[in-house]
């Protein structure tokens, strides 16, 4: 026959148990909350020590100022002796002033403002526009040419001059800046030379060997287009005095002869 269970013993039982479990409890806990609180008291302390001397070695002047403005401060290193905060603004509010005058300094944009507080007004040479590249005059194509102080005439590079009405005894064969290569018409020069160079300011003398006649050439001018008033005058027109050819200064004609260079 089963033993019947007491159920005031048991329940007598269970709380005798529930108070032993209770004390044991106690008595960890009673033991393990002073190791923990000493060894966080230990890991606090290097941590502060550690902290005080970077403070100190990193930034002497900050600490020296510190407590002398504080004067008796008892604020310890590592302790946080004041807090302040910055203003705050309204992020809806416009920042920008829409009626600033935006002028540009040195290609990039700048307010009024900015500019009369620390930066120049943009220089005149910087706003100027670059130079325009100089382009070079054209080569000479014709020449103005006077010979034995006759009327000056307007020589084509290629073409036999004195003009008419007088005989052409001279052939105009290039040009250059202030120089004219000059041969002779029909005819070669003494002296084994197929050209001779005319220079302006610099008359040149060419004898004819058989009959010893001399002729002095001028050059004038050199160029592309028409030349100056003062070089060469406009032609006189048909039936005025001046139309009729000089026979004072006009070069002899006839002259076929080889001729030799001689300077004055």
């Amino acid at each position: 026959m089963a033993k019947r269970l007491d159920p005031k013993a048991k329940a007598k039982r269970d709380k005798i148990i529930a108070g032993v479990g209770g004390v044991l409890l106690l008595g960890v806990l009673a033991f393990a909350i002073p190791m923990t609180m000493k060894q966080l008291k230990s890991q606090n302390v290097p941590a502060a020590a550690a902290a005080g001397t970077t403070t100190s070695t990193t930034t002497p002047a900050v600490t020296a100022s510190l407590a002398s403005s504080a004067g008796t401060s008892t604020v310890a290193l590592g302790q946080l002796a004041s807090f302040s905060r910055f203003d705050s603004k309204d992020p809806f509010s416009q920042q920008v002033d829409p009626h600033a005058v935006v002028v540009l300094v040195g290609g990039r944009p700048q307010s009024a403002a900015g500019r009369s507080s620390g930066s120049s007004a943009p220089s005149a040479r910087s706003s100027s526009p670059p130079p325009a590249p100089r382009v070079a005059p054209p080569p000479p194509n014709s020449a103005v040419i006077t010979v034995n102080s006759g009327p000056p005439q307007k020589i084509a590079i290629g073409q036999d001059f004195p003009l008419a009405p007088f005989d052409p005894l001279f052939h105009l064969v290039a040009l250059g800046r202030g120089s004219a290569k000059i041969s002779i018409a029909g005819g070669s020069l003494s002296d084994g030379h197929a050209t001779v160079t005319l220079r302006k300011g610099h008359p040149l003398t060419l004898r004819n060997d058989a009959d010893g006649t001399q002729y002095e050439l001028r050059l004038l001018w050199t160029g592309s287009g028409v030349p100056p008033a003062s070089v060469l005058p406009p032609a006189p027109s048909a039936g005025s005095p001046t139309a009729t050819a000089p026979s004072a200064v006009t070069p002899p004609t006839g002259a076929t002869a080889t001729t030799t260079t001689a300077t004055p």
